[in-house]
């Protein structure tokens, strides 16, 4: 498997871990009633496409020439959470000021 795979897959997987996580705690009150709810399956797929896009533009052509390659994988996946997290509390002030 091509690096570049390897790291879609994880990228890919290690996203959907945490925002399954994080929808069990936020919409299902700790169990995983949020799935009966169509709606919350359109955010959560906004979350994941967004914060997906995000980590593999930056694997892709932020951290291109990073070595090792493990290094560019690790450091596009956390920058890309903080990327979403810093729009989604940016989102939070625009909304609380007006």
């Amino acid at each position: 498997m091509k690096p570049q795979s390897k790291f879609l897959l994880r990228a890919f997987l290690g996203t959907h871990a945490v925002f399954q996580y994080g929808m069990w705690l936020d919409e299902g009150y700790y169990d995983f009633r949020w799935m009966s709810d169509p709606w919350n399956w359109v955010i959560y797929f906004i979350y994941t496409s967004i914060t997906f896009g995000i980590q593999f533009l930056l694997y892709r052509f932020v951290f291109n020439n990073f070595q090792p390659r493990a290094l560019r994988g690790i450091m596009s996946f956390f920058f890309g959470f903080a990327i979403v997290i810093l729009m989604l509390w940016g989102l939070y002030e625009v909304k609380r000021i007006s």
